[in-house]
Parts: C-alpha cells; sequence; structure tokens
C-alpha cells in the first residue's frame, strides 16, 4: 500500500466515527468546512510558490533553490489530490 492508500483507510475509519457518534450531521459538516479551508490553503500556497518562481527566470533549473520550490509545489499538488479524494468521500457520505 503506498501512502494514500494508507491515510484514506485512516480518513474512512474518523468518518465511520464521525457519523456514528449521534447520527448528527453536524460533525459531518464540520469536517467537510475544515477540508474545504485546508484545500484553500494549500491553493493559496502552490500561487505563491508559482508566483516566486517568476522571480528566478534567469536560473538554472539545477539550482537548489528553484529545485526546492518545484519539490514543494509538487508535495502540496499531492496533498491538494489527497484532499479532494476525502472531500468526496464526505460528500458520498450524505
Amino acid at each position: 500500500m503506498d501512502k494514500n492508500e494508507i491515510e484514506m483507510i485512516k480518513y474512512e475509519n474518523k468518518l465511520d466515527s464521525l457519523t456514528s457518534a449521534d447520527g448528527d450531521t453536524r460533525n459531518l459538516d464540520n469536517e467537510r468546512s475544515f477540508i474545504r479551508k485546508k484545500m484553500d490553503e494549500v491553493k493559496a500556497q502552490i500561487n505563491q510558490l508559482e508566483n516566486n518562481l517568476q522571480f528566478f527566470t534567469n536560473v538554472d533549473e539545477d539550482n537548489p533553490l528553484v529545485k526546492d520550490v518545484h519539490n514543494n509545489i509538487k508535495a502540496h499538488r499531492s496533498s491538494l489530490e489527497l484532499l479532494k479524494t476525502k472531500l468526496v468521500k464526505i460528500k458520498n457520505m450524505y
């Protein structure tokens, strides 16, 4: 299993515990709001990193700073995809 699969199994267990607590959907609504806020934050971070890259137009791709920024963007995009998957799981719970 890869890291994302393990994370989704844990998240499904969390959702099950949220829904089985008392049948109230407020916990699920709160979780959905949290995930959406987190997605907005990650998108803002990706935009900021991409804007920062524009300042390095004359720098080689081998530059450690540029590599680090590209790696951060890749990590944030992966995180965003995981958050999107979690949001779909929540929507399927309704």
